[in-house]
């Protein structure tokens, strides 16, 4: 058996070092011969010709499909690169321009990797954000590319079961994967060039944030130390917190100090723990 799995590892490594050294004559030849050969449809398409149920959807997908997937900017988009078992493709994401020039180079992109494994056909999916993505959307479609539209909901799914995924594949223990856990982990609110607030994931156990920051409350009011590291995030000169900011905020120092004192057996030292804190220097006025 472990012959065959060798011997099979050895020809996709041939294969794929084949692949690799194309001429470039090689290599427009077939991608000539992919880009002949696609046809581009859509779901809503499909659905006006009769039933078009989840299961047709998953029928759509087939192993000659070369799966992109498409973040919509205002102007520049990216795009990655699977195959219908869900391995990466592409080994970085590729940017390209919301124009003619952008999408006719993200196309070449897509060809290359479809001729790289063997791939004769390629769908794009896509959030659909704003109006952002109907020139995209249009373009590929007219140029032999099928297009999807992803539901934002199901991309937020996703992401949020592969940060489980990563959660439980993770075997080292660390105090910020603990926190990741517990949804106590920061993530940052934007989209193209909006930068919105940095809030935490609220993914994770419920529970388990819940009875931290009990836990948050508690220290503030019996903890000598830890009412006045609250009291120094809610009233600093620089980014003071709102109180329920600053609960989280000690909720994750509460943790951290936890965290510690189980791995190196020391005793819980208050003075210490308020020394460990950075203060920002106070910002110097101008001069006038």
């Amino acid at each position: 058996m472990n012959c065959k799995c060798n011997k099979t590892e050895n020809q996709a490594l041939i294969d794929s070092t084949a692949k690799n050294v194309l001429t470039k004559e090689e290599l427009d030849r077939r991608i000539k011969i992919i880009n002949d050969s696609l046809n581009a449809s859509t779901w809503k398409e499909l659905e006006t010709h009769g039933k078009f149920d989840k299961n047709d959807k998953i029928s759509f997908i087939s192993d000659d499909m070369l799966i992109v997937g498409c973040d919509i900017g205002s102007e520049t988009h990216y795009v990655r690169a699977i195959d219908t078992r869900g391995r990466e493709l592409s080994s970085d994401p590729f940017s390209f321009s919301n124009s003619k020039e952008g999408f006719e180079s993200a196309k070449r992109w897509m060809l290359e990797l479809a001729v790289e494994n063997d791939k004769n056909q390629i769908v794009l999916g896509l959030e659909p954000t704003g109006h952002y993505w109907f020139c995209l959307a249009s373009w590929i479609i007219s140029n032999g590319i099928s297009v999807v539209q992803v539901n934002p909901y199901a991309v937020k799914q996703t992401k949020e079961i592969e940060n489980t995924l990563h959660q439980k594949c993770c075997e080292i223990p660390h105090v910020d994967n603990v926190l990741e856990i517990e949804g106590l982990g920061l993530v940052a609110c934007s989209s193209g060039k909006h930068k919105g607030e940095t809030k935490i994931s609220h993914r994770g156990r419920k529970r388990l944030r819940y009875w931290l920051f009990q836990g948050a409350k508690s220290v503030v009011v019996h903890s000598t130390a830890f009412k006045s590291l609250d009291m120094h995030y809610t009233t600093r000169a620089e980014n003071p917190l709102k109180n329920i900011q600053s609960l989280i905020a000690i909720a994750c120092k509460l943790l951290r100090v936890i965290y510690t004192l189980l791995l190196t057996g020391r005793k819980y030292d208050p003075e210490r723990m308020l020394r460990d804190i950075r203060y920002p220097e106070p910002s110097q006025a101008k001069a006038a």
